[in-house]
């Protein structure tokens, strides 16, 4: 039978033939973007060991998607492993709020500062934390009343995302 490195390669070829497939569907010859979702560590191996990096340099060298990012959910360090085996990665949707700024979990200042050392563009996911940030307990919103009674409390939370000098999208991911 087939290996499962084999399989696995069919199934990238079947990626790049549904990606050919809906730039027909689309009627254009080429997508702006290509996001390689959810990098992590065990994400990464299997990718570098598929060559599926490369599969997507090929895929911007002919003209098929314009740039290439990734979306990235592990610590700094893989996340720094990455960007230097890969600088052709042209930007990196992190997660990033202010409520997961320090958490050790998360990482996102950590993962913010690693894109920033390697000058990539940020692209926000969960800038309000699924909603959590859009309804804050009276005693963390009141602060905020006091500078600027009119602001809801998602208001900060974007802005205090798009402050970071980096950050050039920032998608909604809200639920409130």
């Amino acid at each position: 039978g087939e290996t499962q490195l084999e399989t696995d390669r069919r199934h990238i070829r079947r990626k790049i033939q549904k990606l050919e497939e809906e730039l027909a569907a689309c009627g254009v010859e080429y997508f702006d973007l290509l996001l390689m979702h959810a990098q992590s560590r065990e994400s990464y191996a299997k990718y570098q060991r598929l060559g599926a990096y490369e599969e997507a340099y090929k895929l911007v060298r002919d003209g098929r998607v314009r740039h290439f990012g990734i979306s990235f959910h592990d610590t700094a360090e893989v996340l720094d492993q990455i960007l230097t085996d890969h600088p052709e990665v042209e930007c990196v949707q992190l997660q990033l709020n202010y409520l997961d700024w320090d958490d050790v979990s998360v990482q996102s200042r950590a993962c913010y500062e690693v894109c920033r050392a390697h000058g990539k563009p940020v692209m926000v996911m969960e800038p309000i934390k699924g909603g959590t940030l859009a309804n804050l307990p009276p005693e963390a919103e009141a602060p905020l009343k006091a500078l600027r009674p009119e602001a809801s409390d998602a208001s900060w939370a974007l802005r205090w995302v798009g402050s970071h000098w980096n950050v050039h999208v920032i998608l909604s991911g809200m639920s409130a």
